[in-house]
């Protein structure tokens, strides 16, 4: 998932004005020198640094962001409630393009003050209007 009109330094990073989302994207595979074998760097009390790549950040500005999709599943008690939430933008040619989705609640479990995030109560509360892609499939639970 790379945005070349977005990606900025680590260094940009410190800079949140003017954006709504930030996603930092550590790399999990390290440097190798011509052999293949790990770059290290020896610190000053004698331990051993892996390196790895500078840091990845992606910043979503407000204006880029089209579509907030939410997805319901069908409870035990044959009710909806919201799972999952999608963000979406359009790319350079006017395409909608799906950014990422999150776990609703595995957010809400996250969440340690609800009155710092007033869409808190939006979504527990079902407070949202739009419209639905699909109706519900008869051989699943999901609102796709």
């Amino acid at each position: 998932m790379k945005i070349d009109s977005n990606f900025i330094t680590y260094e940009d990073y410190l800079d949140t004005s003017n954006h709504i989302i930030t996603i930092y994207v550590q790399s999990d595979v390290c440097l190798v020198d011509e052999y293949g074998e790990p770059l290290s760097r020896i610190e000053a009390d004698g331990s051993i640094t892996i390196l790895y790549e500078e840091p990845e950040v992606y910043r979503i500005n407000l204006d880029q962001l089209v579509e907030l999709r939410i997805q319901e599943d069908r409870d035990d008690n044959g009710e909806f409630v919201p799972t999952k939430i999608g963000f979406y933008i359009k790319d350079k040619y006017d395409n909608v393009e799906e950014l990422f989705w999150i776990d609703l609640a595995r957010l809400m479990n996250d969440i340690t003050s609800t009155k710092e995030y007033p869409w808190y109560a939006f979504l527990q509360n079902r407070e949202y209007v739009g419209f639905q892609y699909k109706q519900v499939s008869c051989y699943d639970n999901t609102i796709r």
